[in-house]
């Protein structure tokens, strides 16, 4: 079972295939429409599978050896954070879960400035920002850019770019989708990012 990402929305989804089967001969049916990666679990009242629905982890019955769901879908867990393409779920084939919540990836922190002896002598930002993940100095050291997490977005992290003079961040770029492995240019007028706007791992 694996989760395609596919500029088509028709083809985004999850599939069954054969670990046997050549690429070119796989069963090509969609099981079903998924924003993430779905997991397998079984346990004694039966097997189901798990995914994300709008930030909700669902359980919904599943028969494995037809392949396909054997009952109605149901809400386990709300608020549950996610990659954009892999929810940050698990579990073991006797129903055993663990999960993490989506406002944990984007917990408040603050950047702060220390000396080369170790002592603060600065910060930057409000004291509730939400964490960043990646943090870079433009070659001038006028500007910092960050990527951290978008809570009202469930859709991973964004770049945010702010003037070290002001101390104020803003959203590098107003389209949806996850922005990782930001870089900036040794000109400084430029930055990349790898991003899912448009196709999972675009460089931007």
């Amino acid at each position: 079972m694996y989760h395609r990402v596919s500029r088509q929305k028709e083809n985004q989804g999850t599939y069954i295939g054969s670990i046997a089967t050549a690429p070119g001969q796989q069963n090509l049916t969609r099981l079903f429409d998924s924003e993430s990666d779905a997991l397998f679990t079984g346990g004694s009242d039966g097997d189901y599978l798990l995914y994300l629905s709008e930030g909700s982890l669902i359980a919904r019955p599943f028969d494995s050896k037809r392949g396909e769901f054997a009952g109605d879908a149901t809400t386990i867990a709300d608020d549950v954070g996610s990659t954009g393409t892999y929810g940050w779920f698990s579990t073991s084939l006797t129903g055993t879960l663990a999960y993490r919540g989506a406002r944990d990836s984007v917990a408040p922190n603050q950047l702060q400035w220390f000396d080369r002896n170790g002592k603060q002598v600065g910060r930057l930002g409000a004291a509730d920002e939400p964490s960043a993940n990646e943090v870079q100095l433009s070659p001038d050291g006028k500007t910092v850019a960050v990527t951290r997490g978008d809570r009202l977005a469930r859709n991973g992290t964004r770049v945010w770019m702010a003037d070290l003079a002001r101390g104020v961040f803003s959203r590098l770029d107003s389209r949806e989708g996850t922005e990782t492995a930001m870089t900036i240019a040794p000109n400084g007028s430029v930055i990349f990012s790898s991003s899912a706007n448009e196709a999972l791992g675009d460089l931007y």
